[in-house]
């Protein structure tokens, strides 16, 4: 390049870096860098500057050198994930093609500044690279280049199976143990041990892992007996490079994904409260979410779960719980968003006060079992009365003997059932739907109720709760008893209800006649009724378990999973309740001050001596303090849980457990070559997308596909919608988008979305249509195997698209146990989903895992459709049945 083209190349440069700016970009200061071919391939197959050498890179450089050569493929440019970031333009290229690669690269650098799955990536880590690359040529001088070359084909062959949420850095553990100090002592501790002995410390866990483990790189590196301290840092610096690749290659880290939030998470829908595993499990129902404004709700566009995800649980000062992946975001106070793993004690979350979401129809109650048949209606049928009947069974002779005996076979009643017992079989006059009355019923007894062998009962203190419940049984045909019982000075009514149908109907509705009192949970049917059942249900459980009076509210209870429940439920209304530490067992929710004014407006007592004990509590305050919309996290727990999340249009953002959270996405994929070749119209991230089928020779054209999509989204979002075409949500509602927002929309995309996210959120069926886009098999035709279309539905297509950059494409794979049988044997267990593994390069794989292991190596996994194990001991490989 002469002097000249570099001064033009130079100015072109600062115009298009304003040019970028004035169109919202951001991007990080690029340094660019004119480079010849070689030097071009020579980065794109070390995916690094100044990485450390190994032959598979010169595999890499030599096809996609060749491939240049041919004029099959060339890289126009490289840009790395640094600040400042550092491009690296093609010498041949002409100053058109500078341009246009010169605003492709700017186009990254804002990328990696600002899409989410960037953020906590490593800026410097073409400086640690260097430094890797440094001390493998150490321990090549030290153990000899073959040595060290053969143990990274070993580390290389299993690098995709890793766990980003994990830690990154650090020396593995034998190399730390040295440099950890001695824990300093008293200076008399030697005597305060003569009297009382040392503690002995925490026994090892029974089984390595406690749970499955997917990160296999770093399970080897920890555990494995055979690895020297070396070998160890080389596996540390392998890890620590294909995480920082993660983001790059996938367009986001592994646990900000579609696994989000834990199953036992209670979300505010359209179809009432419901746990996140049962929206899930019931995803083929259409539901709208609660976004956190007042009756505000946005329909459910896809929903996603992901198992055995590292979660972090927090606690806030007023008792609310979530627990999420590492990655999952809730809404702060003061309006950010923010990772579960960022968020700090003292931190103030957002709270869905007063979203007022409900179901909209009431829940049918579930089928009972006909009555059974008696001996009176088998006199009926027989024309005789009950006596006659008796005596034919004890018996004794009748006139009407066969008339008895043909009524018998008709009811099926066997012979045994003679004699007078207590009648427990009545039919009820049940509604059937469950209303506000069953519905306080329901909850009276999940506060002061019991199970009895032929029915319920209920304790009370009081006359009036008597009255109430002895009217609604026998509006329904039962026959309730009532007892007053005088035992350890107080005295309490005992209502048995001698009704197996009403006993049945509480079993079929989720109350559990084994539970304890610390098992107590509210039915799903209650909270997926409408405002006015909750609302019953409520009153009904207050009033047996909840105390009114100069505190307040106060609502008792064993059960912790019930009291969070209602703390929930509560807030949904607008109250604003705390929990508090649990005493003896017992956790309390209190309702003060303002929390306590809304909840007798909107709930209240039907209990008369609570209702005017509260309505003291209220007109004793002048004025209430304002109570805010947020609280502040008190604890943060790590547990592993599964995972699930729901993307939610238009609002992206949704209410569980009383908090708000971002609706996010978690997607992964893993190419065996890096990098990929952008093509240079594209001016977003590069789309890293699979073909149909993996290894055919119908390939798409990822960028094109991605430029596409991207036209698209500007297009729809700018009002450019054709007649035909009009959008529609769930429910067959036409989709009204603001005009003039299409590069809105475009930043917004750029700063949320990932691969998989993208296409499964904007590749439109009318875009499918437009690329031509099916998927196809290969069927054997006149003894030829021959490529035929297999599917051209659009949703089929999509979702296939989709699939295949789950987990990299590579297989999901845990580490279950490292002494397997106690003989010091690693078992591993293959995620089956559908895909079967690749026989060849398993093998290879498992025979490396000897060598980093030091014994035999076992996989779980599924071949033509049966479970088996392989059995690798360095050399052949085993395989039976399980």
């Amino acid at each position: 390049m002469t002097q000249a083209e570099r001064a033009e190349l130079e100015r072109w440069i600062e115009m298009i870096y304003e040019k970028a700016l004035e169109m919202g970009l951001d991007p990080f200061p690029v340094h660019f860098e004119v480079a010849p071919a070689h030097v071009i391939y020579e980065l794109g197959s070390y995916a690094l500057p100044a990485r450390f050498s190994h032959w598979t890179f010169g595999r890499d450089y030599h096809v996609q050198k060749t491939m240049y050569e041919y004029g099959v493929s060339r890289i126009y440019e490289l840009v790395f994930n640094c600040d400042p970031s550092q491009a690296f333009l093609l010498d041949v290229n002409d100053m058109l093609a500078h341009k246009l690669v010169i605003a492709h690269v700017y186009g990254h650098s804002d990328f990696f500044k600002n899409n989410i799955y960037f953020e906590h990536t490593d800026r410097k880590m073409i400086e640690r690279a260097r430094l890797h690359a440094e001390r493998i040529r150490h321990y090549e001088m030290v153990h000899g280049p073959l040595v060290v070359e053969q143990f990274l084909d070993a580390v290389l062959s299993i690098e995709e199976h890793i766990d980003p949420v994990l830690p990154t850095y650090g020396a593995p553990p034998r190399m730390q143990e040295s440099r950890e100090p001695s824990p300093v002592g008293d200076t008399y501790e030697d005597l305060f041990y003569m009297a009382q002995p040392k503690p002995k410390p925490e026994p090892k866990p029974r089984k390595i892992p406690e749970e499955p483990q997917k990160d296999l790189l770093l399970f080897v590196r920890d555990h494995s007996r055979v690895l020297e301290d070396w070998q160890r840092d080389i596996i540390s610096m392998i890890r620590e490079e294909m995480i920082y690749f993660l983001p790059q290659i996938k367009t986001k880290i592994i646990n900000e994904g579609w696994a989000c939030a834990t199953g036992d998470s209670l979300l505010a829908t359209s179809r009432g409260m419901i746990r996140f595993d049962d929206l899930y499990a019931t995803r083929q129902t259409p539901a709208a979410v609660a976004t956190g404004t007042t009756n505000e709700t946005r329909p459910v566009e896809d929903y996603h779960c992901q198992p055995d995800t590292p979660t972090l649980r927090i606690t806030t000062r007023r008792g609310f719980v979530i627990e999420g992946a590492y990655q999952h975001r809730v809404l702060l106070r003061d309006g950010r968003w923010m990772y579960l793993q960022d968020i700090a004690v003292g931190d103030e979350v957002a709270l869905a006060v007063n979203t007022e979401v409900w179901a909209q129809s009431y829940q049918q109650l579930p089928a009972l079992r006909e009555r059974s048949a008696t001996l009176a209606d088998v006199a009926r049928a027989a024309g005789v009365s009950y006596y006659t009947v008796l005596r034919h069974l004890r018996g004794r002779k009748t006139r009407r003997a066969e008339a008895i005996e043909q009524a018998l076979k008709r009811y099926n009643l066997p012979p045994t059932n003679c004699g007078r017992v207590l009648a427990t079989r009545h039919t009820l006059r049940l509604p059937e739907y469950l209303n506000e009355e069953l519905a306080y019923l329901i909850g009276y007894f999940v506060g002061d109720g019991n199970f009895t062998k032929s029915g319920i009962a209920f304790t009370t203190g009081d006359a009036e709760i008597v009255e109430r419940l002895t009217s609604l049984l026998r509006s329904w045909g039962c026959n309730p008893r009532v007892k007053y019982d005088m035992q350890d000075n107080s005295a309490r009514w005992r209502i048995a209800v001698h009704s197996r149908a009403l006993r049945e109907l509480f079993v079929a509705i989720g109350l559990r006649p084994e539970c304890k009192a610390r098992q107590k949970s509210i039915p799903s049917i209650v909270l997926q009724s409408p405002r006015e059942v909750v609302a019953a249900f409520l009153r009904g459980y207050f009033d047996a378990d909840a105390y009114a009076g100069s505190a307040g509210v106060i609502l008792s209870s064993a059960s912790e999973s019930l009291v969070r429940t209602t703390q929930v439920v509560l807030l949904n209304f607008g109250v604003l309740s705390s929990i508090t530490p649990p005493q003896n067992g017992v956790y309390q929710l209190g309702i003060r001050g303002a929390a306590a004014r809304v909840f007798a407006e909107k709930i209240g007592f039907a209990l008369k001596r609570k209702a005017e004990a509260l309505q003291r509590y209220l007109e004793r305050r002048r004025w209430f303090c304002k109570q805010e919309p947020y609280d502040a996290v008190v604890r943060i727990e790590q547990g592993r849980a599964t995972v699930y999340d729901i993307t939610v249009a238009e609002a992206h953002r949704y209410v569980a457990n009383g908090m708000i959270h971002h609706n996010s996405f978690w997607h992964e994929r893993i190419l065996e070559n890096l990098p990929l070749t952008p093509d240079e119209h594209v001016q977003f991230r590069k789309m890293h997308s699979s073909v149909i089928q993996p290894g055919s020779r119908m390939n798409l054209n990822p960028y094109y596909v991605g430029y596409k999509v991207l036209r698209d989204i500007e297009r729809r979002w700018n009002g450019e919608v054709d007649p035909d075409e009009q959008e529609t949500d769930w429910l067959g509602t036409r989709i009204e988008r603001p005009v003039g927002q299409g590069m809105q929309k475009l930043f917004e995309v750029r700063t949320l979305e990932c691969d998989q996210t993208f296409l499964h959120k904007y590749l439109t069926e009318k875009l499918v249509r437009e690329l031509d886009l099916y998927t196809y098999r290969v069927e054997e035709r006149n003894g030829e195997l021959v490529w035929v279309v297999d599917e051209t539905d659009w949703r089929v297509v999509r979702n296939t698209l989709v699939d295949n950059m789950t987990n990299f494409g590579a297989p999901v794979i845990t580490v279950e146990d490292g002494d397997w049988e106690h003989r010091g044997e690693l078992y591993l267990k293959h995620h089956y989903d559908g895909k079967p593994l690749d026989m060849q390069r398993t093998t290879r794989c498992l025979r490396y895992l000897v060598r980093l292991w030091g014994r035999p190596v076992h996989l779980e996994t599924v071949i033509d459709d049966e479970q088996v194990l392989l059995s690798c001991d360095g050399n052949a490989i085993a395989q039976r049945a399980l």
